[in-house]
C-alpha cells in the first residue's frame, strides 16, 4: 500500500497510516463481500472498539491482548527512585516559588502511572524500535482516575 508523507517539522511526529488507509486496504480486500460495510460505519465501528477498548483499560484496570502475538496494553504502576534527581520538575509551582521543585507523588505514595506494552512473544518485525505513544486524553484520564482513587493498577 503506497501513501504520501507530508513534510515533517522538528520533533513531529507524524500519521503514517490513517483510517482512511486502513478503509482503503479493507475495501480492496473485501470490495465485493456480503459484509463490506461504508467508509463511514467502517470509522464509527474503529472508533468505537477503541474508545471501549480504553475504557477497559483505563476505568477496569484490564490488560488489552493483542491480536497475532502483538503482546498486550495494560496500565501499570511503578515505585518512584530517587538517584541523580530524575524526578519531573513541577513547573507551576517553581514558577510561583522561584526556585525548582519537583514532583513527589506524595498522593499515591511514591507511585507514577504509566501505559506499558508488554512485547513478550511479540512476533512482528523490529518490534523493539516501536513505542507505544498514547494521546494526552487517555494521560488525563489515569491522573483524574487516581486522584479520585477509584481504580488501582498493575505493579511492575
Amino acid at each position: 500500500m503506497s501513501h504520501e508523507l507530508a513534510k515533517r517539522g522538528k520533533s513531529k511526529l507524524q500519521r503514517d497510516f490513517t483510517l482512511k488507509h486502513v478503509y482503503k486496504a479493507y475495501e480492496s480486500e473485501h470490495g465485493n463481500d456480503e459484509f463490506r460495510v461504508d467508509e463511514k460505519t467502517f470509522r464509527d465501528v474503529i472508533i468505537y472498539f477503541n474508545k471501549r477498548a480504553m475504557q477497559m483499560i483505563l476505568e477496569d484496570a484490564r490488560e488489552l491482548i493483542l491480536p497475532y502475538r502483538l503482546g498486550s496494553l495494560r496500565i501499570v504502576k511503578c515505585k518512584m527512585h530517587i538517584v541523580n534527581n530524575k524526578l519531573k520538575v513541577d513547573f507551576n509551582t517553581s514558577r510561583k516559588l522561584g526556585k525548582t521543585i519537583y514532583h513527589l507523588n506524595d498522593h499515591t505514595d511514591g507511585y507514577y502511572y504509566k501505559f506499558h506494552w508488554r512485547k513478550i512473544g511479540c512476533n512482528a518485525k523490529n518490534y523493539k524500535a516501536y513505542c507505544l505513544q498514547p494521546v494526552r486524553e487517555y494521560k488525563r484520564k489515569i491522573s483524574q482516575l487516581i486522584k479520585n482513587k477509584q481504580v488501582d493498577y498493575f505493579l511492575q
